[in-house]
């Protein structure tokens, strides 16, 4: 944490092994740390770019023991510097930071500021201390979200537990795929937002695409800078650049959308293993009105989509149930709400 009474670049936070000092910068050259430090405002993380604020404490990833931080203050309180903004058009050199607000039914809202991706032509496929962290430890609030990258290597395991994921995942231009897990202590809306305006600057044949496989939609992130959506559930698993390799943990129903419709709707589930489904849908008596699958056949894997077509069914509330049985037996239901209104 910042000891002093007045706010610290910081430029002015050293580390040192009692022989050789370094900034942070330098630290992780050495592969003392990884080159960020996420500041915590008692709900959620951010990444601390310029100051650290008097009298609050920060994370930093350390990756070996026996560094010492070393605290130089300015005499006087640092001011913002100004950094001049970069087109970046270099394929090999670009990133995004993405964050994330999740808004629950009773209004509350948090954030998760802290995860970031991109290329590099000096990174690697594993661990790369200069570039990549991992998550600080869960915000002990009782509301939250986080976002994370899933997979991990050895190497990265065995610096932070079996349990670690990335906040921060940069990769080779030939390696640039990121599955990006959103987890939630609750159901909710959540944003994910990114500043796309240094990204837009790329060639085209260079993609930069958020691909939602629950929701059935791919986003392109050098046009747009937010994407909205319902997390129906407590995880949602997004993908950049590589959307065959997302496949959910776990049995999955998102909510329809649109929602209310008119009058057509898409309805989205997720199978964690092969598996027979059957969605029907009632009115709100009870009468079945539609057989969208039969369950007569297998399905792979991964996320699905059946379009509902009710053009002529009259205005009012429907019920659809989902149930699924997987190759081995194991079997799954589950019932969502849905507003027809013409």
């Amino acid at each position: 944490g910042n000891p002093f009474a007045t706010d610290m670049d910081v430029a002015d936070l050293g580390f040192t092994n009692g022989v050789n000092t370094y900034d942070i910068a330098g630290a992780a050259a050495q592969g003392w740390l990884s080159n960020v430090i996420y500041g915590y405002n008692g709900a959620s993380y951010y990444l601390e770019t310029s100051t650290l604020e008097y009298w609050k404490g920060y994370w930093v990833p350390m990756l070996v023991n026996g560094k010492t931080a070393v605290y130089t203050p300015t005499v006087i309180a640092p001011t913002p510097k100004n950094v001049p903004v970069v087109e970046i058009s270099d394929p090999a050199a670009w990133g995004v930071e993405l964050g994330t607000v999740l808004k629950t039914d009773d209004g509350t809202e948090v954030a998760d500021r802290i995860a970031a991706f991109g290329v590099r032509s000096d990174a690697t496929a594993g661990f790369s201390p200069r570039y990549d962290a991992p998550r600080p430890p869960r915000s002990p609030a009782e509301t939250y979200v986080e976002i994370s990258f899933a997979g991990s290597d050895d190497a990265f395991r065995s610096l932070f537990g079996d349990d670690a994921v990335y906040a921060r995942k940069f990769m080779p231009a030939e390696k640039a795929g990121w599955e990006i897990v959103v987890t939630s202590s609750t159901p909710g809306q959540v944003t994910l937002r990114w500043d796309n305006a240094r990204i837009a600057a790329l060639p085209s044949n260079v993609r930069v695409e958020l691909y939602d496989a629950a929701g059935g939609r791919t986003i392109d992130m050098k046009t747009v800078s937010a994407y909205t959506y319902t997390q129906a559930v407590t995880e949602r698993r997004f993908s950049v650049n590589k959307p065959s390799a997302v496949i959910p943990t776990a049995w999955e129903v998102v909510q329809n959308y649109p929602n209310p419709f008119n009058p057509t709707t898409t309805i989205s589930y997720g199978l964690p293993s092969a598996a027979a489904v059957s969605i029907e849908v009632f009115n709100f008596l009870g009468q079945r009105v539609a057989t969208l699958l039969s369950g007569d056949a297998l399905q792979t894997a991964g996320y699905h989509e059946v379009v509902f077509d009710a053009a002529g069914l009259a205005s009012g509330v429907y019920y659809y149930t989902v149930t699924a049985t997987a190759a081995e037996g194991s079997t799954f239901s589950n019932i969502r709400k849905m507003v027809l209104l013409k």
